[in-house]
């Protein structure tokens, strides 16, 4: 656990009962301001649409620039340029059945107007949406892909809704990432498996789910994860040029390290491409985005929430190659721990005062750098890391004054003389205090139970004979058993007031559940050498009634002794649990010879006798 702390920028509440997830947050010039400074967009499960643009520390009510509430749960948003002409920069908000670009506009200058450009209703109901510019990329607009729960990839261009394929092999959605050097989508199924569709294969394949047909969907490649993927994206991780070559160089090198992101070392000789970054459960993979090798896989030391890679900071001497130097990358844990790696090395790790579900990294308010952190509960925080001077431990130079040495020896020799006076006496005081307790202690006592638990059923028919009157009435009605109790207390004298509760397994019931004995006799003393007899309780369980003919969970029976201690008034039980006789709950019958059923029981052992399994039953029997 790291010692720092996250510092908190500005915070604000969004909502009272609200939900949010790692797709509610979005940071981007959503109302393209010339300036180009970056809003807050969130947006909740409960459907409300929030913008905001922090003026500087602390929350004003001039930095929420917008709040509509729109018509149902929102499951993401994504900044691009989805619409034609002068339309810039627009919002795509995906709801269960429905698909809107919204478009942002200055009002005033210090509110927002939103305008909807379009929108596409959604056959099935989505689960997750990924933007890019897909196929050529001619038309310098932004294509959106929405994943359903059934595994339906529907393909919207602007407002034309281009075509629509089902996954084989699917059954729940999982996170969906779009790779623009391959033009491909890369997801992981309910196998556990990373695959990747390219766009062109998925746009000239066939529009059913048939089986047979010519042109089907098909992956591009697959890799087996083994576990399920938390979060799927894109960073600049710099490798050799031969990536499959160096991927066991690497991951030999980063595992002698034992860094969790050995993958990320700074090469001034390779150049960085993006590579797909999945974090999963309990494993973080890195794998190339060509050809889907594994080019690293570590094993995490905690569970991550969610994630986010940023471009790191130029390197000033230059040396960072012609593929520019590796992303760094925030890894958010459950453990409320932010970690940030830059390169193979942990640059920081600070605590944090919220669990978010969503990182980002902007430029708010003039200041870079800011991490952008939401919860699920709906708040949302911009931090730094840092350390704050510890100003009240250190004492200003005015206000220091010479130590007075001759003073601190004469109140240290007073002290001690105190001490050494007040040492006989306390010594005298603490024998007589162990000597009290000890003698408490002997006086107070527990109560001892013991039960003697029959063999034999009470005999409530003595006229039956035979199998017949196992039970103890006429054709084995209602049987009870009475079993006795003694109680005794280990303490000097008799205990006064003790409260007896039984407990009967079912379908059985006992004749007394609460008992009151005024006394309990004590154990020998010096006044009584000879122990009293200790008190004897009769208790009777039954078994018939509405309850007949049911298989108990148990045959232990379970009586608790409740009572205050004397002179300190503590209340104080002790309890003790039995077991009933099987004949209790069985009836005994003639064997069968002619069975319909048999079973035949094989073992290397001994097989124990039947007598001592079932010497309640023999012995009723024998009585009978």
């Amino acid at each position: 656990m790291s010692l720092f702390g996250s510092r908190e920028w500005w915070a604000a509440r969004l909502g009272d009962s609200e939900e949010f997830d790692q797709r509610s947050l979005c940071v981007a010039n959503i109302d393209n301001d010339p300036s180009g400074a970056a809003k807050i967009v969130t947006a909740s499960l409960q459907g409300v649409l929030r913008v905001h643009l922090p003026h500087g520390r602390d929350f004003r009510v001039e930095d929420c620039l917008l709040e509509s509430q729109l018509e149902s749960g929102i499951l993401q948003i994504e900044a691009g340029r989805f619409a034609g002409g002068q339309a810039g920069l627009c919002l795509a908000v995906l709801f269960p059945r429905k698909l809107a670009v919204l478009r942002f506009e200055a009002s005033g200058s210090s509110f927002l107007q939103v305008t909807r450009l379009f929108e596409h209703q959604l056959e099935h109901t989505a689960a997750n949406m990924a933007v890019g510019a897909f196929g050529s990329g001619k038309s310098g607009l932004d294509a959106i892909c929405v994943q359903s729960y059934d595994g339906q990839l529907s393909f919207f261009e602007a407002e034309v809704a281009a075509f629509s394929r089902f996954l084989p092999n699917f059954l729940i959605p999982g996170p969906l990432c779009y790779c623009p050097a391959t033009d491909s989508f890369v997801t992981c199924n309910a196998a556990l498996e990373l695959e990747s569709y390219r766009y062109s294969v998925l746009a000239a394949a066939a529009a059913g789910r048939e089986p047979g047909a010519s042109k089907r969907v098909y992956a591009d490649w697959r890799l087996v994860l083994g576990e399920t993927a938390v979060d799927i994206c894109l960073a600049r991780v710099p490798f050799n040029e031969n990536a499959s070559a160096a991927a066991s160089a690497t991951s030999a090198g980063a595992a002698g390290r034992g860094d969790a992101l050995g993958a990320f070392a700074s090469s001034s000789s390779a150049a960085a491409r993006q590579e797909l970054l999945v974090v999963c459960e309990h494993s973080l993979f890195v794998v190339s985005s060509l050809g889907g090798q594994l080019l690293l896989q570590r094993r995490l030391e905690y569970h991550p929430a969610c994630c986010w890679p940023y471009p790191a900071p130029p390197d000033p001497a230059g040396s960072s190659g012609a593929g520019g130097a590796a992303d760094s990358l925030l890894v958010s844990t459950h453990t409320r721990a932010l970690l940030v790696y830059q390169g193979s090395a942990l640059a920081w790790a600070a605590r944090l005062d919220l669990q978010p579900v969503a990182l980002r990294v902007a430029e708010l308010g003039g200041v870079k750098g800011l991490i952008v952190a939401l919860d699920d509960a709906g708040r949302l925080a911009a931090l730094y890391l840092g350390t704050d001077p510890p100003s009240a431990a250190v004492a200003a130079a005015g206000d220091a004054r010479p130590l007075d040495y001759a003073g601190m020896d004469a109140e240290h020799r007073s002290l001690l003389a105190a001490i050494r006076a007040a040492g006989g006496a306390g010594g005298a005081a603490l024998a007589e205090g162990a000597a009290a307790a000890a003698a408490a202690a002997a006086a107070a006592g527990r109560v001892m139970i013991k039960a003697q638990v029959p063999s034999r059923l009470d005999d409530l028919d003595a006229g039956s004979s035979g199998f017949a009157g196992l039970g103890g009435g006429a054709g084995g009605g209602a049987r009870q058993v009475t079993v006795r109790l003694l109680l005794s207390h280990s303490g000097a004298g008799p205990l006064k007031d003790v409260h007896l509760s039984v407990a009967a397994p079912a379908p059985t019931s006992a004749s007394d559940v609460s008992i009151d004995l005024s006394e309990v006799p004590g154990a020998a003393s010096k006044s009584a050498p000879t122990a009293p007899a200790p008190a004897a309780v009769h208790l009777t369980f039954f078994a018939g009634g509405e309850g007949r003919g049911a298989v108990p969970a148990s045959n232990m029976a379970r009586v608790v002794a409740t009572w205050k201690q004397p002179g300190s008034g503590e209340q104080c039980s002790s309890s003790l649990e039995f077991a009933l006789p099987l004949a209790l709950f069985c009836l005994a019958v003639p064997p069968v010879k002619a069975a319909e059923c048999k079973l035949t029981l094989d073992t290397n052992r001994d097989p124990p006798h039947m007598q001592l399994i079932f010497h309640d039953l023999i012995a009723q029997a024998r009585q009978i």
